[in-house]
């Protein structure tokens, strides 16, 4: 795996949360979410701005729809599941071990570059 990808991994994937693998959303979806509303002109300058909010909305539904029908699922659980065929707690030193021997930058690396894929076409199109 190159450099920005391992650098992308570490922002978007690797939280300190070690529950992250059951509860949450996918790092890589909620990023691709604000760059697309900042993209669309939803920042903190324009919050009142309801045409800005309407604006917004249809790439962002778009990215998720995408990403969802690409990969199954937007929770980081089961894209782990569906990625190396179960779950991991990563709280646990004997699984998080086990989990780095499945080859996860391999295979998280693809879920990455499929995300950046669909935001880039979306993004492609506004201009």
């Amino acid at each position: 795996m190159n450099k920005k990808v391992r650098f992308v991994y570490s922002i978007y994937y690797c939280r300190c949360d070690p529950g992250a693998p059951y509860l949450y959303q996918y790092g890589l979806v909620s990023g691709c979410l604000m760059t697309l509303g900042l993209l669309y002109r939803r920042d903190q300058e324009n919050l009142d701005n309801w045409q800005a909010y309407l604006n917004s909305l249809p790439p962002a539904r778009k990215f998720y729809r995408h990403f969802e029908d690409e990969l199954g699922s937007t929770m980081c659980g089961d894209i782990i599941e569906a990625q190396f065929g179960r779950r991991f707690d990563l709280a646990d030193q004997r699984e998080a071990l086990e989990w780095m021997q499945c080859g996860p930058l391999e295979k998280c690396g693809e879920v990455i570059g499929t995300g950046f894929r669909i935001a880039v076409e979306i993004i492609k199109q506004r201009r």
